[in-house]
């Protein structure tokens, strides 16, 4: 699986179901008039094809490396990213469901209100359902400089919801976040 042109840096981040038969990975892409998008394949037996259509709004931001997460059967991706529009950074994560024949944005956009950086460092967990996400934030910068935090996110309804309180650094350049698990229940992380 190959990048249509130059600068697409596809496989920038991949993620794969539990049977290795979903393949999901993103193409944050250099190029300055090209949105960044994710792509999920299937394995039909013999080659990889496409699961639907590529997920892009036309507002993902370029050079935007999207830390993604797939359910145990490939049918929910998540994804942390910056939205761009009227050139105001955006946004924070978005999960998708597979439903009849194509990707739907399950919820709403999750944003926990703070300024968005537009190189910042994500990082993304999912347990088996992908009914609970977790998002760390090493890089940010408040209330302390790069000490990090990670918020975890459930869904209730058709809203996603912040489960508990945020879990945050003690001191500057903790980075905590930097790397995110959850279990296969999404009680511990």
């Amino acid at each position: 699986i190959y990048g249509e042109e130059g600068f697409d840096l596809l496989g920038d981040k991949v993620s794969i179901s539990e049977d290795g038969n979903v393949l999901a990975f993103s193409v944050p892409t250099l190029t300055l008039n090209k949105p960044g998008y994710v792509r999920i394949m299937e394995w039909d037996g013999s080659a990889w094809k496409d699961k639907g259509v590529e997920i892009s709004d036309g507002n993902l931001a370029n050079r935007i490396r999207f830390p993604m997460a797939l359910s145990k059967t490939g049918n929910r991706i998540a994804f942390a990213a910056n939205f761009i529009e009227d050139f105001q950074y955006d946004g924070f994560g978005r999960v998708y469901d597979f439903e009849n024949g194509s990707w739907q944005q399950l919820g709403q956009t999750i944003d926990d209100g703070r300024i968005v950086n537009s190189f910042e460092k994500r990082s993304l967990a999912m347990d088996d359902t992908g009914n609970r996400i977790a998002i760390g934030r090493p890089d940010l910068q408040e209330p302390i400089r790069q000490a990090g935090s990670v918020i975890v996110w459930e869904l209730l309804g058709d809203r996603w919801i912040q489960m508990g309180q945020e879990i945050t650094g003690e001191k500057e350049q903790d980075r905590l976040g930097n790397s995110v698990h959850l279990s296969s229940d999404g009680n511990r992380m």
